[in-house]
């Protein structure tokens, strides 16, 4: 009869990929934040997000001198930023980041682009784990 049962957990973007078998856009429609993240202004550095439950932990660190972590950096400091961000729903395409604990803005939006995260400044982490 042409008709496809979609269970209502999945979004839009999801159901488009099942039905066009792109992993892509499945991917795109269910960005996990979790993870590590290469950062091309602070090369080197650690850039981790770790998420419990809707809350994400942001973790990182910072040569001295910077703005990278190599073997001209004289110190590394280690920065977190618990709770610096929540996600509204298991598909959301966008966060808000408070990075002011650490002297930068309090509220940096944010956007899943396919391979990582897009700042509003922009700035791109991209996933590497």
């Amino acid at each position: 009869c042409g008709v496809t049962f979609v269970p209502p957990a999945l979004s839009r973007r999801a159901v488009l990929a099942v039905i066009l078998g792109n992993a892509q856009v499945a991917e795109a429609a269910n960005p996990s934040w979790e993870g590590k993240y290469s950062d091309p202004r602070h090369v080197g550095c650690k850039r981790e997000i770790v998420q419990n439950g809707a809350r994400l932990t942001v973790t990182g660190t910072k040569g001295i001198p910077g703005p990278g972590c190599n073997a001209e950096s004289t110190e590394i400091k280690t920065w977190s930023l618990p709770d610096a961000a929540s996600v509204k729903a298991a598909d959301a395409q966008k966060i808000v980041i408070d990075f002011s604990p650490k002297g930068g803005p309090k509220d940096l939006e944010a956007v899943w682009d396919g391979d990582g995260i897009k700042f509003a400044d922009g700035n791109k982490w991209t996933k590497i784990g």
